[in-house]
């Protein structure tokens, strides 16, 4: 759902609410809330949705103290602005006098955003008992069971969801992405296939199951096929930015850089505001040695995500490449979790090493290193420190452990050779060379 599009049914819900129509203007609401949800910067003030939704809530139970419907939309908007706990309370609500179906899979919902998934899961059994040819119960078990990465109890469940809805499309499609996680990509496109026959063509979700089934035969290298499938996703769906950012992630992968580059503009101008789209285009034109413009593109994005990771380390590693060192410590400070990243303290690392501030370049080398133990080309970074620190046993033991994790296609380059030029009396040293270079 793109900005207009929302704006226009947020007007469309304001308009029912006026004329009295107060479920249909909540059921638009609760639509938009929901599209939203993970959006930082929504079209829209959260608080407004609520407002109205509460207005709806509120006038249908006075004619309706029960009025369920109106109870779990509310619930939903609570939950989608971010008030878990009040919404936990409306669904209780409409549990304590009844095993409300959609209550209780909403409930289930609220419990995984906190993180209690054994409460979810309970709470779906205990639905499923209730119900126990509900489709969406059946679904939602098996998602949590995935997320348990217990594939099997996964698949199973999703079996009986295929078995109880032979005419949807949902379960076929859920299982197929579970597939597709497991790189069984051939029965992956088999229920991708018979997703598509089964789903209503004007399902909103549908675009999903056509990217899925495209990007299927692209891991299977039917590079023809799937150029054809993504390109009549952006066919079907003109003014859905999903496809036009998964045809550019598609021309990125085979090496059509600028045909990549133009599909993520058009998925930018057509999609409010995506982190994603932002990031992959400031990539693609690194990777084409625009980078005063691949800066320019981050600059625009910090502006909606203020606090994004990969926005401020791509745009040092632009920095770095650059030259330009002290913009990339800069940038790489300006991050409110700088220490909980491993990226940023390579980069960091790299940035003090080439501005010879080499006590700080080998605390942060150091930091990185206890995260990620098998990157061969920080050992290598650490080496260089050491060596031109003088403690040149410790750089030998580091170039080792670089040609250990990666014997096969560790390289040393004439310019990481010359940090080494005091090892070269040692007799070691020139075994270790020998072996790097076969």
């Amino acid at each position: 759902m793109n900005y207009t599009a929302a704006r226009n049914l947020f007007q469309e819900a304001q308009e029912l609410i006026d004329h009295k129509k107060y479920l249909d203007g909540l059921n638009i609401l609760v639509k938009i809330s929901s599209a939203f949800l993970y959006y930082k910067n929504p079209p829209f003030r959260k608080r407004e949705i609520t407002h109205l939704a509460e207005i709806c809530c509120r006038t249908l139970k006075q004619k309706n103290p029960r009025h369920k419907e109106a109870q779990v939309g509310y619930g939903v908007i609570l939950r989608n602005e971010g008030k878990l706990s009040e919404s936990i309370e409306v669904f209780d609500d409409v549990l304590a006098h009844e095993i409300h179906r959609e209550a209780l899979l909403e409930k289930a919902c609220t419990y995984e955003l906190m993180g209690d998934n054994p409460g979810a899961l309970n709470l779906l059994l205990m639905g499923l008992k209730a119900f126990p040819f509900e489709k969406m119960i059946l679904n939602n078990l098996a998602t949590l069971y995935e997320a348990q990465e217990d594939w099997n109890l996964a698949l199973n469940y999703y079996n009986l969801a295929i078995e109880v809805d032979q005419e949807g499309g949902v379960s076929h499609y859920n299982k197929g992405r579970l597939l597709f996680s497991l790189e069984q990509y051939k029965l992956a496109m088999h229920h991708f296939e018979m997703a598509l026959g089964l789903y209503d063509a004007k399902d909103f979700r549908v675009i999903d199951v056509h990217i899925f089934l495209a990007d299927t035969h692209f891991q299977l290298k039917h590079y023809q096929e799937a150029e054809k499938l993504y390109l009549n996703i952006i066919e079907l769906f003109p003014r859905r930015g999903e496809g036009y950012q998964s045809i550019s992630d598609f021309y990125y992968k085979i090496a059509k850089k600028s045909e990549a580059l133009n599909y993520i503009n058009k998925a930018i101008e057509l999609s409010f505001p995506e982190m994603d789209c932002y990031y992959k285009k400031a990539y693609y034109l690194k990777d084409l040695n625009q980078s005063g413009e691949a800066l320019s593109t981050l600059f625009e994005a910090l502006n909606y995500f203020p606090n994004e990771v990969k926005l401020f380390d791509l745009m040092a590693e632009i920095y770095i490449s650059q030259g330009n060192y002290p913009a990339a410590i800069r940038t790489l400070h300006q991050r409110n979790d700088i220490e909980a990243d491993e990226e940023t303290f390579y980069l960091l690392a790299e940035s003090y090493f080439n501005l010879d501030q080499y006590s700080d370049a080998l605390v942060w080398i150091n930091r990185f290193i206890e995260i990620e133990k098998d990157y061969a080309e920080a050992y290598i970074l650490r080496a260089k420190i050491n060596s031109v620190t003088g403690y040149y046993r410790l750089a030998l033991d580091d170039l080792y452990d670089a040609f250990d994790l990666d014997n096969e296609d560790l390289y040393l380059q004439e310019s990481d050779l010359y940090y080494f030029d005091r090892l070269g009396e040692i007799e070691e040293y020139q075994q270790f060379l020998r072996k790097v270079k076969g």
